[in-house]
């Protein structure tokens, strides 16, 4: 089989599978003397998703980067108040507080990364630096011990090579990918393995060969041999979806899943340019911010990615005899032609499907089965990491605050996840003109910057909005652009002496 992943797509009416197959692994314990916890644990996860969250307070600013160590023991942050955290996932206490801090950025962060050795934190962020921190849990505040300043523009991301720890792949705003090797000093220059004319938003090394993805802003994904990189070595199809966010090995480097902007999140295999197939959930989008997808589960049988719509969805890849659904084979409301020859067809759902989301839906093969939705957050999910050994979920995004989820409790802080909060149209124009300043330096959540995000997706989906938002059109757009064109607050410092 092509695909490693047991079991059909999945939908939340199979709660029973999960409880017979722990019922037949504790038979075997009594039978064999042993429990298979983690087969345990994954039927959890099939049966009932990740009903289980807490959340972790430490940030000033919107989360933009997570990331766990190997041992999935801690747990690396980044955000818009320039600091790079380091918390201890299975910490006893609540609520849980970070155990390092590392300092050194002079503008957002937008990726941090452990090494291998979980013995050092690589970050990457607006400012064009790329930081490296020696972890150390004993000091609250740690200086980066090297320093990169190679790049034009920001640096999205930074991947570390799983062979060669002293290698670190970066993708930045420049429209290059470069090579530091950590051997030579942060006075040499990096070379620059690919150049383009546009920004690249996603490099990652295969976690066994010594090869590399590119996630392009206009030219897609692309496989590259960093030996010779005149031609890249897979140039994978993308039928329209060009501008990629984010693309995300699978453990064994077999396939890999790619985040695209105003598109489904697309699986490939890694040595094949077409995909295998799509993930579709009529409430799901991708348009307000750059967002990465990840695989879950102990042998990656699902798919995880966060929305527009404060929402995480989690699908199940399908089984190399169980084909996706092909889109003619769906029940619609109805289409509309275009021309003499194609039809597009418009689904009955909220928010209306774009024409270049109904392509992707046409040539690609689609999963429309999702196997879970979870709700808890209150603003745009980008980020969502997941580690194998725990089965520990972290999501992160405009909040301030990172979730941990997981299929059984964490600690006594942690309860069933609930439903976001929604925002009235009277108090999104309250904080989105400045009338609620929140304080700078302060881990609550910022109402002003929430409503600032939740008017970018109304005006990117106005379907989605309410039916009391047209207050938003045309006057309120006007004194937003008026608002926005206001010098920002100074940020307050805190000087040590």
């Amino acid at each position: 089989a092509m695909l490693r992943c047991s079991g059909r797509c999945g939908n939340n009416n199979n709660n029973n599978d999960g409880d017979n197959n722990n019922l037949r692994l504790l038979f075997e314990r009594q039978v064999r003397g042993r429990l298979d916890r983690r087969r345990m644990v994954c039927n959890s996860v099939a049966r009932a998703g990740f009903p289980y969250s807490c959340a972790l307070r430490g940030h000033f600013g919107c989360v933009n980067a997570i990331n766990f160590n190997r041992t999935g023991d801690l747990l690396c942050s980044g955000g818009d108040d320039l600091r790079v955290l380091v918390w201890r996932v299975f910490a006893p206490i609540v609520p849980r507080c970070h155990v390092m801090e590392g300092v050194g950025h002079q503008s957002n962060i937008f990726c941090t990364v452990f090494d291998h050795s979980g013995e050092h934190i690589i970050s990457c962020g607006a400012d064009g630096q790329v930081l490296r921190y020696s972890v150390d849990l004993g000091r609250s505040k740690v200086l980066p011990t090297e320093q990169y300043e190679h790049h034009d523009g920001p640096v999205y991301k930074v991947s570390v090579c799983p062979t060669n720890e002293e290698l670190i792949l970066t993708a930045s705003e420049d429209g290059t990918v470069t090579l530091i090797d950590l051997r030579c000093g942060p006075g040499s220059t990096p070379p620059a393995l690919v150049s383009a004319q546009n920004a690249f938003h996603s490099v990652e090394w295969h976690p066994t060969d010594f090869v590399f993805l590119t996630g392009h802003s206009t030219d897609g994904v692309h496989l590259w041999d960093p030996r010779s990189t005149k031609e890249s070595l897979i140039t994978y199809e993308h039928y329209g979806a060009s501008s990629v966010s984010a693309a995300t090995f699978s453990r064994d480097g077999y396939h890999f899943v790619t985040s695209l902007r105003r598109r489904f999140p697309m699986l490939y295999r890694t040595h094949d340019p077409e995909p295998v197939c799509c993930f579709f959930n009529e409430q799901y989008c991708n348009s307000c911010t750059i967002k990465s997808c990840d695989f879950v589960g102990s042998e990656d049988e699902y798919i995880v990615g966060g929305g527009d719509d404060f929402r995480i969805y989690l699908w199940k890849i399908p089984q190399a005899d169980s084909d996706p659904q092909p889109l003619s084979d769906l029940p619609f409301e109805g289409y509309t032609e275009v021309g003499a020859s194609k039809k597009r067809r418009l689904f009955n759902v909220q928010p209306l499907l774009r024409p270049q989301q109904v392509l992707q839906l046409e040539n690609v093969p689609t999963v429309y089965q999702t196997k879970a939705v979870l709700l808890g957050h209150n603003s745009i999910v980008n980020n969502i990491r997941f580690h194998p050994t725990h089965h520990i979920m972290a999501s992160a995004g405009v909040e301030k605050h990172i979730k941990l989820w997981s299929p059984y409790p964490l600690t006594a802080g942690s309860a069933p996840s609930t439903g976001p909060t929604a925002a009235t149209p009277s108090s999104i124009l309250h904080t989105i003109l400045g009338l609620d300043e929140s304080d700078q330096e302060s881990t609550e959540e910022s109402a002003q910057t929430l409503a600032l995000f939740d008017f970018f997706r109304k005006c990117t989906f106005p379907d989605a909005a309410c039916s009391s938002d047209a207050w938003i059109f045309p006057k309120g757009l006007t004194r937003l652009k008026t608002a926005l064109a206001r010098p920002l607050p100074t940020r307050r410092r805190r000087h040590n002496h």
